[in-house]
């Protein structure tokens, strides 16, 4: 009997698939109980602005002093945190704080008062920051002696294989503005939402122009707007949807977040509920391994689906990774963990971007232990079946039983030698 007797204790392993539409993939594996993760490839906005420093403690704005943020998003313009981001100015009199060399926040805020001093030699031209919830880094960047057009690069980690750049000018004076308002990201949609008593929500920010910024929805019946981030600046906003949401209602809602900086500057982002009724093409498929070694694969065709997919298994340790390929159509290729498991069956959730859901059952059984002798694969003997050998084959044994053991050899402890006469 496989696992299929212990469906009353469900265990989920949560795989974010790699959709590697377009060139980009992964995977991934992890042992038993461990989640799977696979990343995906999303986008890196980078701005610079002059931050007005007397909305936080009445100084005055410094033209040699930039705030540069990174916001990192996945493709659905979720924010990406924890995820540390690296930056580099072209010009090596340049400063970045938090620098890159230093190993911790101390060391790091030691630049600005060496600065005063002459000496930076703690304090480069790179820098690093780990995203927040909103999925942005921040850093600060000083002006050097050097004047003109200078880069500035910003870097995800390797593995999201990411990364921007935006030229800043440099004159006598300084910097020569930042940005222009603009809201991150300039819309979002919820496919098919299931508001719960939280509701469901994204974050946007606010990045250029002239803080503290004034945040605006426009369908009051649909959602709401709450600022957040420093308090009297308000670089960040949620949206989120408080409903009543309609869930068999076909058609899109939509609703507007308007955001105004203190000049009176005003930009938009675009908020799209989309009811759809939707099905995979994998749903109701069965997959059958009577003899499974381990590391065996198999396709899944998600063609009619729109990554990235989450795919939830009921029982950890079965599969060993899953990578998703769009070439245009989307298949997701799963491999077995070796030495396979028995399991009777595995059902195998497939969640696309759109919230789409399709069911897959996947039944293993190993091949010792399926009843047929595989000599192909080592095996002496399998369950009841001993190939017609008897305790007579083993001598000086002659009598007793012989049986199969769970590795599929022959077990002699239950063989006797008749005692001499």
């Amino acid at each position: 009997m496989g696992r299929g007797g212990w469906m009353k204790t469900v265990a989920f392993l949560l795989a974010v698939i790699t959709a590697s539409c377009g060139g980009t993939g992964g995977g991934g594996s992890s042992g038993s109980g461990n989640p799977l993760v696979f990343q995906t490839r999303g986008r890196l906005n980078l701005i610079a602005q002059v931050v007005n420093q007397s909305a936080l403690n009445g100084t005055s704005v410094d033209p040699t002093v930039l705030t540069i943020i990174a916001t990192l998003l996945d493709p659905q313009g979720n924010p990406f945190r924890n995820q540390r981001v690296t930056f580099e100015a072209e010009f090596p009199d340049a400063t970045i704080v938090p620098g890159n060399t230093p190993q911790n926040a101390a060391a790091s805020l030691a630049c600005l008062p060496q600065l005063s001093n002459g000496n930076a030699t703690r304090c480069t031209n790179r820098g690093a920051s780990i995203t927040d919830d909103f999925g942005q880094a921040q850093v600060t960047l000083i002006a050097g002696l050097t004047l003109g057009r200078m880069r500035l690069t910003a870097e995800a980690p390797a593995n999201l294989n990411i990364s921007s750049a935006i030229s800043v000018t440099i004159t006598n004076q300084g910097f020569i503005g930042g940005t222009d308002l603009a809201i991150l990201p300039t819309s979002a949609t919820f496919v098919n939402p299931q508001v719960s008593s939280n509701g469901q929500s994204v974050t946007f920010g606010a990045v250029g122009g002239t803080p503290p910024y004034e945040w605006d929805n426009t369908n009051d019946s649909l959602g709401e707007i709450t600022p957040g981030g420093i308090p009297n600046i308000n670089q960040q906003a949620t949206y989120t949807l408080t409903g009543p949401i309609p869930t068999d209602t076909s058609g899109v809602l939509t609703d507007t977040v308007i955001l105004t900086d203190a000049r009176g500057t005003r930009v938009t982002a675009t908020i799209t509920v989309i009811f759809a009724d939707c099905q995979l093409k994998a749903d109701g498929t069965t997959i059958d391994f009577p003899a499974a070694v381990g590391g065996e694969q198999f396709r899944i065709d998600v063609g009619d689906g729109v990554p990235p997919f989450t795919v939830t298994d009921t029982f950890p340790g079965t599969l060993a990774s899953a990578v998703t390929t769009c070439n245009p159509n989307c298949t997701i290729l799963f491999t077995l963990v070796n030495p396979a498991p028995s399991v009777d069956p595995d059902t195998i959730l497939i969640r696309d971007a759109r919230g789409c859901t399709a069911k897959v059952e996947l039944t293993v059984v190993p091949h010792c232990g399926n009843g047929t002798i595989e000599a192909s694969l080592g095996e002496e003997c399998d369950g009841s079946a001993l190939g017609g050998r008897t305790c007579a084959n083993f001598p000086p044994t002659t009598t007793g039983s012989l049986v199969c053991s769970s590795s599929c050899e022959f077990d002699t402890s239950g063989c006797t030698t008749p005692a001499a006469p």
